[in-house]
């Protein structure tokens, strides 16, 4: 590989020139098409065929990281990775079947008492000093 600048200036200008010849070439196929586009049934309303598909926004699903840190941009290999990842992901768990709550839990469970919202008014009236919240009552 050389760095020639005179070679540098030489590809850069036959690179501009293959981008022009392909930039004239699509926009040549796009008019031919273009021109063959009818809105009447002969055609089966191309025109509007058309339309309503450049109207659409183009969807794309970008690329998925393997587990080695490789790029994977091919569909059927995207859904690969990503069936092994939640396969790795949602694993069974092992049998735990709890018949009974455990010892802290019926603690805290014999510790709520019921209260009714004239003791939470009570309450929040006797702590506080908000005139909104004797507004209330």
């Amino acid at each position: 590989m050389t760095r020639d600048p005179r070679l540098k200036t030489e590809l850069n200008r036959v690179t501009q020139g293959l981008r022009r010849i392909i930039l004239a070439t699509k926009q040549q196929s796009i008019a031919a098409y273009l021109q063959d586009l009818t809105e009447d049934a002969s055609t089966d309303y191309s025109l509007w065929k058309v339309s309503k598909r450049l109207k659409r926004p183009i969807m794309s699903i970008p690329p998925l990281r393997k587990p080695d840190r490789s790029w994977e941009k091919d569909d059927k290999e995207k859904a690969e990775v990503f069936a092994a990842h939640l396969e790795k992901t949602f694993q069974p768990a092992g049998e735990r079947i709890l018949t009974t709550p455990p010892q802290s839990e019926k603690k805290m469970i014999q510790r709520i008492t019921l209260v009714t919202p004239k003791e939470v008014l009570q309450t929040t009236r006797a702590h506080t000093k908000s005139k909104k919240l004797r507004a209330l009552t």
